[in-house]
């Protein structure tokens, strides 16, 4: 084998383990890792946004739609034990996603515990999406953390 082809085949090789495994969108998936909670406050309308109002905007033209939860809504999101890669479908693809938004909800679930969880991908599409992929759950069950 020449040299030049040994160079491109070790070049790959080292592409896709950099890449990680690769998953697809709208396909099954299961992926491990850690669970966090982490608070969508775009609805907020209080002193607890992280929206700035200097000009009294809000003051002015307060929210009156009460059909908005106007107080944070949790989502958890699943820290990944390794980066994987989302292949394009209708969107761009993705490499090194180490995180991914499982969505609002009550989840039986605590900051930090391991779990494994089977769902569909699908890429963010509006603020309220904290990564840029989500999934969308079937099934999530704790696992004991690898070492």
């Amino acid at each position: 084998m020449n040299i030049s082809l040994s160079l491109l085949i070790s070049f790959f090789a080292t592409a896709a383990v950099l890449a990680g495994d690769i998953y697809s969108y709208d396909k099954p998936a299961t992926l491990t890792g850690t669970v966090s909670m982490l608070y969508d406050m775009s609805f907020v309308d209080s002193d607890m946004s992280p929206v700035k109002d200097p000009a009294g905007i809000k003051a002015k033209h307060p929210i009156t739609d009460s059909s908005l939860p106007h107080k944070p809504v949790r989502h958890w999101i699943l820290t990944l034990e390794h980066p994987i890669s989302v292949s394009p479908g209708k969107t761009d693809g993705l490499q090194n996603v180490s995180e991914i938004d499982l969505g609002a909800g009550e989840l039986k679930l605590k900051n930090g515990d391991h779990v494994t969880v089977t769902g569909k991908l699908w890429p963010a599409a509006t603020v309220h999406h904290l990564r840029p992929v989500m999934m969308t759950k079937s099934s999530i069950a704790s696992t004991p953390k690898r070492r």
